[in-house]
């Protein structure tokens, strides 16, 4: 289901006015529109993460918003992103000659479908929140509500298949179940809830494994914030996880923290080590997928994108830092 007339304003954030982007692709009739929004440019640090780029996303197209989640490939730099809606996104991110994030080209959007080939029915069915590799080609969904974990095609393509999930999840709140989902380099995979808080409101119900031998562990938030998403690094050692929080008068908030893999074990209460932290002195919003990948050069990419709620007091952006660690 290609939209006809999906239009994506892709917007350099933090460069200059006078950076001029090319409109990648014309059979989408998406438009590269040159803006600033701060006082910011292209490598500069925010802790121990730098920009490298950033775009403003929108569409006229109703199924347009809602993104939950992100996969990026490092080889082909082509992109999956599914909403809260579940719609699957797909395209492929364009850099500039220093590796900067400019654009994208080959924008899809599709539904996701159930068991039957049929587009999923109703909020409580279609609210995605977290993908994964399954490790054979395929991609893991974690969805709230209906809480459960299902197994697609390439690129979240083909008919749902059922996937075991850890059981404690079915008893997490409807809107607070499986919002960060990787799948680590055992071929385990993990799962963080959103707010699951079980008898600590310091801490989020999280679990790892696979089949039927899961270990539960306990994720510990701070200062309001909740998990939104998790993805293994690149060199298998650390686990990074994307942070959010809102107040009415301070706004959106954002920030990454990593923990080592080895710290995973039953009964364990882990606290990630601050990287990053985007606040009201930066472009920020409801970001809620992560993706983290090798960048040219052989270091730590991480990407992020935001949920927008469909709601016109937010917006989608995806955003590029590169790991620098003393």
């Amino acid at each position: 289901m290609r939209s006809r007339i999906f239009t994506l304003a892709t917007v350099l954030i933090f460069a200059p006015i006078s950076a001029a982007l090319a409109s990648p692709i014309e059979r989408l009739e998406i438009t590269s529109v040159p803006s600033i929004h701060v006082a910011n440019s292209a490598g500069t640090p925010i802790g121990n993460i730098v920009y490298r780029g950033g775009l403003h996303l929108e569409a006229v197209d109703s199924r347009f918003g809602g993104f939950s989640s992100l996969i990026v490939d490092p080889k082909t730099h082509s992109f999956l992103s599914v909403s809260d809606v579940a719609y699957r996104m797909t395209g492929r991110l364009i850099f500039n000659e220093d590796d900067t994030l400019v654009g994208l080209e080959g924008v899809d959007l599709e539904p996701l479908l159930d068991e039957n080939g049929v587009r999923l029915d109703g909020k409580s069915n279609r609210d995605a929140e977290a993908i994964t590799s399954d490790g054979a080609g395929g991609v893991l969904v974690a969805f709230e509500r209906n809480h459960r974990i299902s197994q697609y095609g390439e690129l979240a393509k083909g008919n749902a298949m059922p996937f075991p999930a850890p059981q404690g999840l079915l008893n997490a709140p409807g809107n607070g179940g499986a919002e960060a989902m990787t799948r680590l380099s055992d071929g385990r995979l993990l799962v963080m809830t959103e707010d699951y808080k079980g008898d600590d409101r310091g801490m989020r119900r999280a679990w790892v494994g696979k089949d039927d031998r899961w270990i539960d562990f306990r994720y510990v938030v701070f200062d309001g914030y909740e998990p939104t998403d998790a993805a293994l690094g690149p060199d298998g050692k650390y686990i990074y996880v994307l942070e959010r929080a809102y107040t009415p008068v301070i706004g959106s908030r954002a920030r990454i923290r990593r923990f080592l893999q080895r710290e995973l074990r039953s009964g364990a209460r882990i606290v990630g080590d601050l990287i990053g932290e985007l606040g009201v002195t930066h472009v920020t919003d409801n970001f809620e997928g992560l993706a983290v990948v090798r960048n040219k050069d052989g270091g730590v990419r991480l990407y992020l994108i935001s949920d927008d709620n469909f709601g016109n007091l937010q917006d989608t952006y995806l955003f590029a830092f590169d790991l620098q660690m003393p």
